[in-house]
Formats: structure tokens, sequence, C-alpha cells
């Protein structure tokens, strides 16, 4: 794994910030529960720095993969620091819930702002060279409002791409009305035929055969020598796979999508399957408008609402990944290409992100927060979420667990956690991309 010197203090940055805020929603909670804490900890392993204020030690370790609040008391066993009535075992039950629960509540509220900043600022939109709107005479300037009655959001890339992907997916290669507003803030509704775009990126092998087509996103212009279209006129029409063969080999010719005067001809593609964004080891066939979405700034009650329904949006994500994860035969599973990443895939992802710029990396960090905050309240011993469990389990009972039992079950849980984080890290980070 390499990267450029500048991602480093990034990847420092996104673990430092998450794990902070998840270490101070313990320890704040802990102060207005009561509980002693006596040491607040970012890091594990030796300390680096350290300074006493007060009763708290604040200390900074030499690895940076997580940290801790060291309450006095937490288990109530012999050989722990004593606070007598501070002691974390002798809180009241919702005093000790909210205390745990916090870290990870503070991880959503903190990705819930770091959505809201990134959705101030406005994103401009590309309109590629060879996209038909170029040709309409549209800019990257002009609003797209409306693309085939459906309504583009102004605020939303995400919400904008899937509104095109729709649009232009529904036209099988005819005409697509697209409504813009210019400049000047006037509206204009046009009618334009989208590109038939293959993407074979991600597909391995046969890149040195002559036949074979350049890397990347392709306009295809003619198959088998039948032009896509004659000026505005779409000749081909329907699904994009069964026109590019659909799984038997065809002649393409074409350019780069954004590059005209990079051009193919004559060029052999086979078993081509539907869909607007590559797979890994397939080519996919799409109708495509050769535009990329912007997005217009937030004001900030906008961007905080924003930032509050995209948290519980992601959240829903996680778990819907993960079902699709268990339940989809050809998905791999949990530990397939697509499954989790363990802390090198994370590291490399950072590396990757923090290239594309601030936004990138502040959005990312938001992602990471979610899956901490969801990570940590999992109902696993030695979780924030197991602990939670066992004082639930206290409040029904009206007694605690015998406390060596409780520890024993937490010890069990983190051998079984970092066995998975290893098994993780081997087969998907490691192994998954060589």
């Amino acid at each position: 794994m390499s990267f450029g010197w500048q991602t480093i203090p990034a990847i420092l940055l996104v673990l430092f910030v998450i794990v902070t805020i998840h270490e101070l929603g313990h320890y704040l909670f802990a102060k207005w529960s009561g509980i002693r804490v006596d040491e607040f900890a970012i890091g594990f392993g030796p300390k680096v720095y350290g300074r006493q204020v007060g009763e708290t030690l604040y200390s900074i370790r030499l690895i940076p993969a997580g940290g801790f609040v060291r309450m006095a008391g937490m288990m109530g066993i012999e050989g722990e620091p004593d606070a007598g009535p501070r002691n974390f075992y002798r809180a009241t039950i919702p005093r000790k819930a909210a205390t745990i629960l916090a870290g990870g509540v503070f991880n959503l509220i903190l990705a819930a702002i770091l959505y809201a900043l990134v959705s101030m600022p406005s994103t401009p939109g590309v309109v590629e060279p060879d996209s038909p709107l170029t040709a309409a005479g549209v800019n990257a300037n002009e609003a797209l409002l409306r693309v085939d009655g459906a309504a583009v959001d102004p605020h939303d890339p995400q919400l904008a791409t899937d509104a095109l992907r729709h649009a232009t997916s529904s036209s099988q290669g005819r005409p697509i009305q697209v409504t813009y507003r210019d400049d000047q803030g006037r509206e204009h509704t046009i009618q334009v035929p989208p590109l038939l775009v293959l993407d074979n990126e991600r597909v391995p092998g046969d890149a040195e055969k002559a036949t074979a087509p350049p890397r990347g996103a392709l306009v295809v212009e003619s198959v088998d020598g039948r032009p896509q279209r004659q000026g505005s006129t779409p000749l081909l029409t329907g699904d994009p796979a069964v026109l590019l063969g659909g799984g038997r080999p065809v002649h393409i010719s074409g350019h780069l999508l954004g590059a005209p005067d990079q051009r193919f001809t004559d060029s052999v593609v086979a078993n081509v399957t539907d869909g607007p964004v590559p797979t890994r080891g397939e080519a996919v066939a799409s109708w495509k408008l050769g535009v990329s979405a912007g997005a217009q700034g937030r004001s900030l009650p906008a961007a905080l609402v924003f930032g509050a329904t995209e948290v519980p949006r992601e959240v829903a994500g996680i778990f819907t990944g993960i079902y699709s994860l268990v339940t989809t035969p050809n998905s791999g599973g949990l530990l397939g290409p697509n499954g989790v990443t363990g802390p090198v895939g994370i590291v490399r992802a950072t590396s990757v992100v923090a290239q594309g710029g601030w936004r990138d990396l502040i959005a990312w960090m938001a992602l990471l927060s979610v899956n901490l905050g969801v990570v940590n309240l999992l109902p696993v011993p030695f979780l924030d979420g197991g602990r939670f469990v066992f004082i639930v389990i206290e409040a029904l009972r009206r007694r605690r667990v015998r406390p060596q039992l409780e520890m024993a079950v937490h010890y069990a849980g983190l051998m079984l956690i970092l066995t998975f984080v290893v098994f993780v890290t081997i087969q998907h980070d490691i192994r998954g991309n060589q």
C-alpha cells in the first residue's frame, strides 16, 4: 500500500476526530453522573503525552487505533481503583446506561454535523464536451430542473444522479426531455438523445489484444458497422446490453467519454451486461447524458435538517447492505470482495479519499463516524452495546450480574472481535487487493 505524504495527516485527523468525539461522549456523561474519571485517553499502548488535571489524567498513547475513558469501579472487583459512592457500578441504572451509550450517540451526532457542513458549499456540475447537452448549448452553470418530468434535486447530487439514471435508463436511447434554467433565470425545455456508453474500467486481462477497446467509459458510436445515431436522430435504441451483442462478440467504434478526440475503431467486446456503474470483472452498458450533477449550497438550517436525516438513512443502509450480503448468493458474503473492511482497508480508503479534497474527506469522516457509532451500539460483549445489555439485565433482575461472570463474557467478546478483525484484514484487506 502506498500513498502520498499528505494523506498521513488526513488519516491521523480522521482517527483523532471520530475517536475523540466518541470518548468525549462517555467522559461528559460520566462527569454528569458523578462517576470519577481516572483517565481520558486517545490511542492505546505506551503513553506519549499525559497531563493530570484534577482527578483525571488526559493522555495520548502510541497506537492511534481507538481510545478509552477509564472510570473508577467499572466492574466492582478486587484490584480496581475504588472511588466509593463515585464508582461506576454504584451509579443509578439511567446514569450508567446514558454513560455507556453516549459514545455511539455522539458519533451519530458528529456525523450529522459533518454531513451538514458538506452540504453547505455549492458543488459545480460537469457537462462533458461530447454530451448532447453541450451540443444543445447547455453549460455546467445552467441548473437542470427536470429530466423527463422528474424533478432534479438541486441540493443533493446523489438524488439528482438517481433521477438522471432513471430517465436515461427508461429512455432506452430515445430522446429525453430536459428542462434547465439559464444564467438569466429563464427556463428552457429541449429534447436530447442519450449516449450509448460501455464501461470496462474494471475488466481484467485482454488489454494486450489488438482488438480490445481502451479501458474506461466509452461512447459507442457504431455496433457491427451500424451507427448509433445520425445527427440527433437515434438509429439504435433498446436494451444497452442487447445492442452490444447480448453476450456474443460485437465490433464497436467510438471515443472515450469526455474526450471526443481519443477514438477507437473496430474493437471487439463480449459478455456485456446492463448497469450504470461497473463491477469488478464485468463490462457494463447504459444510456447516459454525459452529465455529472452539481448541487446548490444549503442554508445552515436546511443543512442541519439534511444532516439529521442523512444519518438514519446511512444507518438503514448499513443494515440493508449487511442483509443483502448475507442473503445474496453471488455477493461473496460478509468476507467477500464487497463485504466488511478491516483497519488496513479503512486506511487505504482514507488515503484515496484524502486526495479528492477536504469535502470528500469530511464526508468520509461522517460515514466512518456513523459506522463506529452503529458498531459500538451492537449488543456484542465488550462493545458499548454489550455493556448496555448487562445494565438492562441488572434493571430487570434488580441486582447485578456477578462481576466475574460479566468480565469473563466481555473478555470472550474481545477475543472474538480481535479474531474477526484479524481474519477480515487478511482475507479482505490484504488478499482481496492482491
